[in-house]
This record gives C-alpha cells, sequence and structure tokens, in this order.
C-alpha cells in the first residue's frame, strides 16, 4: 500500500525513475505470488498493482506477462473492471474478437448491477463508457455493424463528449451509408 502511494505521487510530480523503481518493487514482490497462484496475505493495494502492471506490459507489448497478470488477478479477485477490461483488450489485440466480448460485457454487468470489487478504487469508466467503446469496436472488427454501432451509442450514452466513440460512430455509419 505504501509502495502504491509512492507511485502516485511520483506519477503526480513526473518522477518517472521513481515510478520505475516503485513498479519494479512492486513485480519482484508480486512474483513469487504469481508464480506460485497463492495470493498474498496482505491483499491491500494487490489487485491495483497487478492491474497497473498488467497496463504496463501491455502497452511495452509483453503479452506473456499481462497475461500472467490478468489470469491471477481474476483468480484472485473476479469482480475487478479494470482488470477484466485489460483481459478483453489482451484478447483483442491477439485478434480472438469472439473471446474478448464477454469481458467486455462483463464490465459492463458489473456497472449495472453494481457487484464489483469495492476494495480498490478506480475510475468508474471501466464499467461503463470503455467496455462499451471496447465493445463496439470489436463487433465492428467482426463486421457485425449493428452491434457495433449499439455499443458506440451506449458508450456515448454514459458520456456523450467521449470522442474516441464519436469517431468510431462516424467511421461505421461512413461505411455503411456511402
Amino acid at each position: 500500500m505504501l509502495l502504491l502511494t509512492l507511485e502516485g505521487m511520483s506519477q503526480v510530480t513526473s518522477q518517472s525513475e521513481k515510478i520505475k523503481n516503485c513498479r519494479e518493487k512492486a513485480l519482484e514482490y508480486l512474483t513469487p505470488y504469481l508464480l506460485s497462484g497463492e495470493p498474498p496475505e496482505d491483499f491491500r493495494a494487490v489487485i491495483t498493482w497487478i492491474f497497473l502492471l498488467g497496463t504496463q506490459s501491455f502497452e511495452e507489448q509483453d503479452y506473456e506477462t499481462t497475461t500472467l497478470l490478468c489470469q491471477r488477478g481474476l483468480e484472485w479477485s473476479a469482480e475487478y473492471p479494470p482488470l477484466i477490461y485489460l483481459t478483453g483488450e489482451l484478447l483483442t489485440v491477439l485478434g480472438f474478437y469472439l473471446g474478448a466480448i464477454p469481458y467486455y460485457q462483463k464490465c459492463l454487468d458489473l456497472g449495472k448491477t453494481k457487484t464489483y470489487n469495492k476494495k480498490e478504487p478506480f475510475d468508474l469508466g471501466y464499467t461503463n463508457t470503455y467496455p462499451a467503446y471496447r465493445l463496439g469496436c470489436t463487433f465492428a472488427e467482426l463486421k457485425d455493424w449493428d452491434q457495433a454501432q449499439s455499443a458506440l451509442k451506449l458508450a456515448l450514452s454514459f458520456s456523450p463528449d467521449y470522442a474516441p466513440a464519436q469517431e468510431a460512430l462516424i467511421k461505421i455509419e461512413q461505411l455503411i451509408n456511402p
């Protein structure tokens, strides 16, 4: 928890070397647990760390590490929308569009029922706007235009000014109505 606080303060003050050190220490601490499958006894901030480290490895295109982090994270906290969303993103980038859909849908379902993990804070966009947008993009990849439009409109119902959803919807409408 203290390491997460330090990482957050380093983010605010743009101290990239301190951010890197915090993340390295967190990964070093978590690695034995990730490999064994047993969660740490002191579980505070663990899921947040797994999401942060998973996002970092995803951005670095280290999909093997991202897979391990998502797998363990979901075993330990199956109702944490950011991690569910990241798993959908991973499947999408790997080309498993049909596999990604249930992850985005689960984020939306958790948001609708408010049954997500409330022990660790996160951006509530992971329960509405972001997964609806990604769902729309995924359906577009599958050329299911009706579902894509519906999901993108859903994203915009949560966040009317969400530019990525606006742009994707315009592109789809131009494709189907040239």
